[in-house]
C-alpha cells in the first residue's frame, strides 16, 4: 500500500471528524431552536393566563366600586328619609354616616317607640350582610382564580333587601313624603340588578381561568412530552452518527494495517473515540458508548466484546493492581450474567483478560476482554446496539459495583483482512506503460463494456476468498463505479452502497451508479483532495458490480450535469446511459446489499487540480462547478 492511499485513508478521517462537527453544530442548534420553541409555547401559555388574571382583577374592583358606590347611595337617601322625622342633636350627628346598618341602628335607638321596627331593622340588616358577603366572597374567588363557592344567589337576596327597603319607607307611622326615597330605591335596584348582570358574567370568565391553567399545565406537559421525544431523538441520531463515524475509523483502522503508517492510524482511532466521548459531553447524553466492529453470525458463533473503563486505581502497587483486577473480574462477571440472566456455571461468558492501558491524552484506562457464547451473543448485540434502556442500567450498575466510570464497549473483531493486494491495479493510459495495466476498447462484462479506468489506481477490497469463488459469485456482472464524499465510505465498505430518497430519476429508494468512471469523478460525487507539501491532488471512487437482473432500459438515464447538451462527458459512452438507477429489492432496505458488490478503491493522483486533465473539460459547462 503507498502513500497516496494513506494519504486518502488520512483524508477520509479528516472529512468525517469535520462532517460530525458538523452534525453536531446542527444537532445543537436544533436542539436550541427546539428549547426556544418550547419556553416559548409554556411563556405564551402562562401570559395568557396572567393577562386573564389581571383582566379578572381589574373588573372584580370596578364591580365593587359600582356596588359600594350604589348601597352608599342608598343609605345616603335612606339616612334622609330618617332624619326627616327628627331635628335632635343625636340625629344630626348622623350626618356623614354612610353604613346604613348605623343609621338604623341609631334611629331606633333614639326613640324607644321605634322598637317596634326591630324586625324589620333587623331583616334590613341582614340582607345587607349576605348580600356583602356573597358578592364580597364571589368577588375574592374571581380574583384568585377559584371555582366560585357561593350560590348565585344575588338577585333573590337584592330583591328583598329592597323588598324590606319599601316596607319599612311605606310603614303609615313614617308620615313624611317619602316618594323620593321610593323612586331612588327603585332606580338604583335597576342599576344595581345590571351590575349582577356583570357580575354573573365575571363569574363565568373567571371559571375559565381555571381553564386557562389547566391549558397552561396540558401546554407544559406537552413541551415536557415533547422536549423528552426530541432528546430521545436526538440521542438515537447521535448515536447513529459516532456509530457511522466509528465504522469508518474502524474500517480504516482495517485498511491500515497493510499500511506502513499503521502506528498514525491507530493514534487517529483513539482520537476518534475521544471526540465521540467528548461530544457526548457536550450534550449531556447518557447513554452506552458502544463501537460495533465485525461481527459474525452470532447463531453459531462467539461474540468478541471489551468494556474499558477510566481507572480510578492507577497509583495502586503492581501487586495491588494485580488483587483490584481480580476481585474486578469476578464482580465484572457477576453483574453481566445476572444482567442477562446468564448461568455462571455454564461458562457461557467467559472474562479473557483484563489489561492496562492508555488513550490518546494518556490517561489510564483498564479494558475487560470478554467471550459471550451462543445463545446469549445475539441478546447482548441487540440490546447494546439499539442502546435499549437497559443498557443505560447495565452501565449504571457496573460502575456501581466496580467503582469505575464506563468509557467505551467495543463489539466484534476490528483486526478483519479486508484488501486483496493481488489484485492492486495501476492502469495506464497508453499500452507499456512500466508497471501498468492497459488496454484498448471494451470488455465484455455480463453483456456491458467495461473500458480501461485510464490514469487511476485501484485498491483491491477482500470481498471474496479466491478468484474462482469471486468469479462464481460475481464475474457476469456490470462493472460501474459510484463517487462519493469521504463522510459515506465507512458505511459504505461496512454496510453497502446506501439508498438515496431524493433525485431526478427516483420513483422508490434507490442508488445511483455510473459505467463511467469520469462521470462519477466529478467534484459533486468525489471529492478533490490536496496533500500538502507534495501539491498533489487526489479523488477516490468505489468500483462495483451490479447484478445484471436489476438493470434495463427502464434504469439507464441520460446524465443530469451539463449546461451544454451538446457536449460529450465520456467517449466510450453516450450520454443518455451515464445514470444507472439501481432500486432497493424493498422500500424499507436502507442498503443495497444482494445487488451491489463494492470490491476496489479507485484512486487517482495528479500533479495538476483536477479540472485540468484533459478527461475533465466537460465539468467547464457542468452545473455545481466551479
Amino acid at each position: 500500500m503507498d502513500d497516496d492511499l494513506d494519504f486518502c485513508l488520512n483524508e477520509l478521517i479528516n472529512d468525517q471528524g469535520h462532517e460530525q462537527d458538523m452534525v453536531m453544530g446542527r444537532m445543537r442548534q436544533e436542539q436550541e431552536d427546539n428549547e426556544s420553541k418550547f419556553e416559548m409555547m409554556a411563556c405564551d401559555a402562562v401570559d395568557k393566563v396572567d393577562r386573564h388574571e389581571e383582566e379578572i382583577r381589574g373588573k372584580c374592583f370596578q364591580i365593587k366600586g359600582e356596588i359600594n358606590g350604589h348601597m352608599r347611595f342608598l343609605e345616603k337617601e335612606l339616612m334622609e328619609l330618617l332624619q326627616q322625622s327628627a331635628t335632635d342633636a343625636s340625629m344630626q350627628r348622623l350626618r356623614g354616616t354612610t353604613n346604613i346598618f348605623d343609621v338604623l341602628r341609631r334611629w331606633r335607638e333614639r326613640d324607644s317607640s321605634r322598637a317596634k321596627f326591630q324586625d324589620v331593622i333587623d331583616q334590613i340588616s341582614h340582607c345587607c350582610n349576605d348580600f356583602y358577603s356573597h358578592v364580597g366572597k364571589t368577588l375574592t374567588d374571581c380574583i384568585y382564580g377559584r371555582s366560585c363557592s357561593v350560590a348565585d344567589d344575588y338577585n333573590n337576596e337584592l330583591q328583598q333587601l329592597i323588598e324590606h327597603l319599601l316596607a319599612f319607607a311605606n310603614d303609615p307611622e313614617i308620615s313624611l313624603d317619602k316618594q323620593s326615597f321610593v323612586n331612588h330605591v327603585y332606580a338604583t335596584r335597576a342599576r344595581l340588578m345590571r351590575v349582577m348582570v356583570d357580575l354573573r358574567s365575571l363569574r363565568d370568565s373567571a371559571a375559565h381561568t381555571h381553564d386557562l391553567r389547566r391549558d397552561a399545565e396540558r401546554v407544559h406537559d406537552i413541551c415536557q412530552l415533547s422536549r423528552r421525544e426530541f432528546e430521545l431523538k436526538h440521542k438515537a441520531a447521535l448515536s447513529q452518527h459516532e456509530a457511522e463515524s466509528m465504522h469508518l475509523v474502524s474500517v480504516l483502522q482495517i485498511l491500515a494495517l497493510a499500511s506502513k503508517n499503521a502506528g498514525e492510524f491507530d493514534k487517529r482511532r483513539k482520537q476518534a473515540e475521544q471526540r465521540m466521548l467528548d461530544d457526548r459531553r457536550k450534550f449531556s447524553t447518557r447513554k452506552t458508548p458502544v463501537i460495533d466492529g465485525h461481527i459474525d453470525t452470532l447463531s453459531n458463533n462467539s461474540l468478541s466484546m471489551t468494556v474499558s473503563f477510566w481507572n480510578n486505581d492507577k497509583l495502586l502497587k503492581p501487586e495491588e493492581w494485580s488483587i483490584s483486577m481480580s476481585t474486578i473480574k469476578k464482580e465484572f462477571c457477576s453483574q453481566i450474567c445476572n444482567h442477562y440472566q446468564i448461568d455462571q456455571s455454564s461458562n457461557k461468558f467467559e472474562v479473557i483478560k483484563v489489561v492496562q492501558e492508555n488513550d490518546h491524552n494518556n490517561r489510564d484506562i483498564f479494558v475487560v476482554h470478554t467471550l459471550v457464547h451462543p445463545p446469549h451473543a445475539e441478546t447482548v448485540t441487540k440490546e447494546l446496539m439499539t442502546n435499549d434502556t437497559r443498557s443505560y442500567c447495565l452501565v449504571q450498575k457496573l460502575e456501581s459495583t466496580l467503582k469505575h466510570a464506563v468509557r467505551l464497549i467495543t463489539l466484534g473483531h476490528f483486526g478483519m483482512e479486508v484488501m486483496n493486494p493481488k489484485w492492486n491495479r495501476i492502469y495506464g493510459h497508453v499500452l507499456g506503460e512500466p508497471g501498468s495495466t492497459f488496454w484498448s476498447g471494451p470488455i465484455d462484462r455480463g453483456g456491458k463494456p467495461y473500458f480501461c479506468p485510464k490514469g487511476w489506481k485501484r485498491y483491491s477490497l477482500k470481498v471474496a476468498d479466491n478468484e474462482a469463488e469471486f468469479d462464481r459469485l460475481w464475474g457476469t456482472w456490470h462493472i460501474v463505479y459510484h463517487g462519493t464524499k469521504g463522510e459515506f465510505v465507512g458505511a459504505i465498505l461496512q454496510s453497502g452502497l446506501k439508498v438515496s430518497t431524493s433525485g431526478c430519476y427516483l420513483k422508490r429508494p434507490s442508488v445511483y451508479v455510473s459505467p463511467s468512471i469520469e462521470y462519477c469523478a466529478h467534484p459533486r460525487y468525489s471529492r478533490i483532495w490536496q496533500k500538502p507539501g507534495s501539491g498533489k491532488y487526489h479523488q477516490l471512487v468505489f468500483q462495483c458490480r451490479v447484478n445484471p437482473r436489476v438493470v434495463s432500459n427502464k434504469n439507464v438515464h441520460p446524465e443530469t450535469l451539463l449546461r451544454d447538451k451538446t457536449v460529450l462527458i465520456d467517449p466510450n459512452f453516450t450520454n443518455k446511459e451515464l445514470e444507472w438507477v439501481i432500486p432497493s429489492a424493498n422500500r424499507e432496505d436502507e442498503y443495497i446489499t444482494d445487488d451491489i458488490v463494492c470490491y476496489g478503491l479507485m484512486i487517482r493522483s495528479s500533479d495538476e487540480h483536477p479540472d485540468k486533465l484533459s478527461s475533465s473539460h466537460w465539468w467547464s459547462v457542468s452545473h455545481c462547478w466551479p
